[in-house]
């Protein structure tokens, strides 16, 4: 199921560190993760990073509502918030990246905010992770 995209980070980050007490020791968790502007399949001007162009403040006015939330977090973010929850990404893998989307990269101006992220963690659009305990 892909809901994470829907959730603050700091919940993201809580809702891993309070699991760690209610399941098993060897439990996993399995997360995919949709990571695209969803504004974009109803629109193709839109590209599906189109929304990694926006400040944090703009963002939170355009979709920022407890109705509409949806994160922008990339990849390496996500991995972060679970290292900090105790978890480790055992396993993760996301779709292909066709080359017409790396070209097509240069169209959306990136807020200063995603500069520091590769052209993959960009545009990888769906991300599945396995995590298990760091320290179980």
């Amino acid at each position: 199921c892909d809901v994470l995209q829907y959730v603050a980070p700091a919940t993201i980050r809580d809702m891993h560190i309070n699991s760690r007490q209610w399941l098993t020791r060897d439990a996993a968790w399995i997360h995919y993760v949709f990571t695209t502007d969803e504004r974009a399949t109803k629109s193709s001007k839109l590209h599906p990073i189109d929304f990694l162009r926006y400040s944090e403040k703009e963002w939170m006015r355009i979709s920022g509502n407890r109705y509409a939330y949806h994160n922008r977090l990339r990849l390496p973010q996500y991995e972060h918030l679970f290292e900090l929850a105790g978890w480790h990404v055992e396993r993760e893998h996301h779709a292909s990246i066709p080359e017409s989307a790396i070209a097509t990269l240069n169209r959306v101006p990136l807020h200063s905010d995603f500069c520091r992220f590769s052209q993959e963690e960009l545009i990888a659009t769906s991300i599945r992770f396995a995590l298990v305990r760091t320290n179980p």
